[in-house]
């Protein structure tokens, strides 16, 4: 017979009761089970989970017979719990004293947030995105209004504005020469080529960088650069982008990013989508947003 679904997962816990507490009056789950594992033992078999959830989590108290699970207590127990707005979760159980290894953070495919439990073990919360386009046509009327909007933004300005630097150090020409970048990543990218390298990041990549640090890389190279190279360059880039879009089959963008890659390399098996969708319209949105802000400061 075929499997139908995933069971239960064991979380290893020094204290059933505590961990109880936890993941009912804290996170919110359900208790599905709470008897003894067998007459007289000490510890229970406890079972909680979401409200409406298939899978079971068992708070499991190792017992002599599985010394080797003590040592798990404290740890990543690599579970990940999905849920549906990360940031209000993230207001919430820190009112209610839940430490976060690390708050929240956006990702390509959604965001995720990583919390201690009561045990000292860390469990990832993870919210994948729901707005992901269905088919090509979706993906490029939603890159062509979002690029309407930000040029409809800046096409009236002049040098001096396009080029007048904020509180922060950047000016609207850096905000163009850094979306233009990211941009091109895509390009190659979708033509299985090593988009780090075309964007000169590379090797701020291989060494770990964080992608604040490697947006300020990009942001130090290009500062030098006029209002009228990043426009050609933020013109010329995009327009790469749409004719190759409009090469590709709809099938294509739904192929793992993974599989974009050098041979040998590993990555997300997440569609490529995430990724063409993240480098165009939610990052044309996000930078006309820092834009107007700037704009509005003059």
């Amino acid at each position: 017979m075929p499997i139908t679904r995933v069971g239960t997962v064991s979380i290893f816990v020094k204290d059933q009761e505590r961990a109880r507490k936890f993941y009912t009056e804290v996170l919110g789950m359900e208790v599905r089970s709470d008897e003894p594992l067998f007459p007289g033992a000490p510890a229970r078999w406890l079972a909680v989970a979401p409200p409406g959830a298939e899978t079971e989590i068992i708070l499991y108290l190792p017992d002599d017979n599985w010394e080797h699970y003590r040592q798990v207590v404290g740890k990543s127990q690599a579970l990940t719990l999905a849920a549906s707005d990360i940031e209000e979760m993230y207001q919430t159980l820190s009112e209610r004293g839940v430490r976060f290894v690390q708050e929240p953070q956006k990702q390509i495919w959604g965001t995720f947030a990583v919390i201690e439990d009561s045990e000292g073990n860390t469990i990832i919360l993870a919210e994948q995105k729901s707005d992901v386009p269905r088919t090509k046509e979706e993906l490029l009327s939603r890159i062509d209004r979002s690029r309407r909007e930000l040029e409809n933004v800046i096409r009236p300005l002049s040098d001096g504005q396009l080029t007048r630097r904020g509180p922060f150090g950047w000016s609207v020409k850096d905000h163009l020469a850094h979306l233009a970048t990211w941009e091109l990543g895509i390009v190659e990218l979708l033509q299985k080529r090593p988009r780090f390298a075309a964007m000169g990041v590379e090797e701020a990549v291989s060494q770990g960088k964080t992608e604040d640090e490697i947006n300020e890389l990009i942001f130090r190279r290009r500062a030098h650069r006029t209002a009228s190279e990043v426009m050609a360059d933020f013109e010329e880039v995009h327009a790469r982008l749409v004719q190759l879009l409009g090469s590709m089959g709809q099938e294509a963008l739904f192929q793992p990013y993974a599989s974009y890659l050098p041979e040998g390399a590993t990555g997300s098996q997440l569609p490529v989508i995430h990724w063409v969708a993240g480098n165009t319209y939610e990052h044309f949105d996000e930078h006309r947003g820092y834009i107007e802000a700037l704009l509005r400061q003059d």
